[in-house]
């Protein structure tokens, strides 16, 4: 008699490889070794002499959180300051617009000056 758990790992293994084939972005790698790898290591790293490591369901949670937060976060971000120089220009405050859109890219160099400054510092 066949075992079917054995044929079953079999089958899965085949399907998997052929998805594979097909894959052709990070996301969907990222989310078959998530699947096939799950408590496996994904990442280690020797940190002050102890070995750490990641999971691949770690990792795809890690990633998953910084696409939602960061990466995401930051088109929220600037989407609502355009919106609101739109909203000035629109109502005829033309002066305040052109302000906003000034101060606000003049205070983004200097903030990204200030932390090439410190990470300069740092290392």
């Amino acid at each position: 008699m066949r075992e079917r758990k054995g044929g079953f790992a079999r089958w899965e293994e085949r399907v998997l490889a052929q998805a594979a084939t097909s894959l052709v972005t990070f996301p969907k790698y990222l989310l078959l070794n998530a699947q096939r790898f799950r408590d496996c290591p994904a990442m280690r790293h020797k940190d002050f002499g102890i070995w750490q490591s990641w999971t691949w369901a770690e990792q795809l949670d890690e990633i998953r959180a910084f696409a939602i937060a960061g990466f995401l976060g930051g088109y929220t971000t600037v989407s609502s300051y355009a919106l609101a120089s739109f909203l000035f220009f629109r109502e005829g405050a033309r002066m305040r617009a052109a302000l906003n859109l000034f101060v606000t890219f003049a205070l983004g160099l200097v903030a990204v000056a200030g932390g090439a400054w410190i990470g300069g510092m740092l290392s």
